[in-house]
């Protein structure tokens, strides 16, 4: 269980009513986070909506992408195979009082990056079922606590496309974007 007065220093839960933020609170747990700590995996079922109490976490995509890589033989001309790829890239950092997982919410969502601990810390998760259950007897806690996670998503979004853009120019030799 997480004491409420921690989860209302989280923007999305604050100003929530008092009922319904001990309700969401009491099905919080606490767990520990330590560097290199991988706490959820790119395109896993997404069943957990996190918060950062202490330390930090980093968002990473993974692409995989293939290749034709050219394997010469003397004599015998050219061979080519397909090579498989991956390029790790880092997109945002979350830092106390901020959330993950809220792919969670959205029915049958994955996790749409993977979540490393890079200091150690504290966060807590609470089920996504018992989030949706609470919202549905609740609507009017359900759409403020959407309508805040809406901003968080929108923010991610916007910082994802400038990081992705700026490691493409990166790729290119392109220094001005």
């Amino acid at each position: 269980m997480l004491d409420k007065k921690r989860l209302e220093q989280f923007p999305v839960f604050s100003g929530i009513d008092e009922n319904q933020l001990e309700s969401i609170a009491r099905h919080c747990e606490v767990m520990s986070i330590t560097p290199g700590m991988v706490i959820v995996a790119q395109d896993e079922p997404a069943k957990y909506l996190y918060g950062i109490l202490s330390g930090e976490v980093e968002l990473t995509l993974t692409f995989t992408y293939q290749m034709l890589a050219q394997d010469i033989q003397s004599g015998k001309g050219a061979l080519a195979r397909v090579k498989t790829m991956q390029k790790p890239v880092t997109v945002d950092t979350i830092v106390p009082g901020e959330i993950f997982g809220w792919s969670s919410l959205l029915e049958d969502g994955y996790q749409s990056a993977t979540v490393s601990c890079t200091k150690a810390g504290e966060a807590f998760f609470v089920s996504a079922d018992i989030l949706k259950e609470i919202f549905e007897n609740d609507p009017r806690t359900g759409y403020q606590v959407m309508t805040r996670l809406y901003g968080v998503v929108s923010d991610r979004m916007r910082n994802r496309t400038y990081r992705l853009v700026e490691v493409w120019g990166e790729s290119f030799g392109m220094t001005d974007l």
